[in-house]
């Protein structure tokens, strides 16, 4: 007794769809539906992650702001109190006189 290998579920379908001729073009169109379907739901899906990545490198940018302005804000309010006790120093060792620098 031999065994016969079954033909692929490919070619058995393909022979269906010759006994059968519509539906042959209905099983088509349905691959072609499903193939547009998933590219859609792809598309849109590196679309809303894309602009989730824009929002967050915006944010982050934002942030980096806002640290570098208070930074720049708590330098220039030590330079002008350096600048007031370099002053006050001056003005209790030489009365009159208020400059920098020499």
């Amino acid at each position: 007794m031999t065994m016969r290998a079954r033909p692929h579920r490919s070619i058995q379908a393909g022979r269906a769809a010759a006994s059968r001729p519509g539906r042959g073009r209905a099983r088509r169109a349905q691959r072609g539906a499903a193939i547009i379907t998933a590219l859609l739901v792809v598309a849109l899906s590196a679309i809303l992650v894309s602009g989730m990545l824009w929002r967050q490198q915006v944010q982050v940018r934002r942030i980096e702001n806002q640290r570098m302005l208070a930074q720049a804000q708590w330098v220039a309010r030590g330079a002008l109190d350096w600048t007031r006790m370099i002053l006050r120093s001056e003005g209790d060792t030489a009365p009159g006189i208020t400059y920098l620098g020499g």
